[in-house]
């Protein structure tokens, strides 16, 4: 769960790509098609959005760990 504009919302991302020092995976958030990446060499995490509309994110973080895979 995640509270986006302070409703709790389920979001559901699908893994695609996967190594030891990184990972990439495709969902929905907001409605809108996004991606988050991963790379351990840089410490980055990135979620992109395609649509115009969206809005891409950066962060300096350690490794994500994964909470619950259904």
């Amino acid at each position: 769960m995640s509270k986006l504009n302070n409703n709790k919302t389920k979001v559901s991302f699908k893994i695609e790509r996967n190594t030891n020092t990184s990972f990439v995976s495709k969902g929905a958030l907001s409605n809108l098609t996004t991606n988050v990446t991963y790379d351990e060499r840089s410490n980055q995490l990135s979620i992109t959005q395609v649509s115009l509309r969206g809005r891409n994110q950066f962060y300096d973080c350690a490794k994500p760990t994964l909470i619950k895979e259904e």
